[in-house]
């Protein structure tokens, strides 16, 4: 190391990971980070946010319609549901 420069910075208190990523993968994060004026390192954590939102909101509507689907059959079959 070379002593006139500073160490490097130590990032944030969150741990750090490593992933490989594909070269189109990156270059598409890297044009994202670009736009939104951000870098690639928070470019990738909106990503991921952004994925697992997503998921989240698939599994509840999925889990609504799940719901609904045993409330027809319910009724078809002169059930009453749980709580009613």
């Amino acid at each position: 190391m070379r002593s006139d420069r500073p160490p490097p910075a130590a990032g944030g208190r969150d741990p750090g990971v490593h992933v490989r990523l594909p070269e189109e993968m990156l270059a598409a994060i890297d044009a994202r980070s670009l736009e939104d004026g951000t870098t690639r390192s928070e470019a990738i954590r909106r990503l991921l946010e952004l994925g697992l939102r997503t998921q989240t909101a698939d599994q509840i509507n999925e889990a609504k319609s799940h719901a609904a689907q045993a409330a027809k059959l319910a009724s078809e079959l002169g059930l009453k549901a749980k709580g009613k």
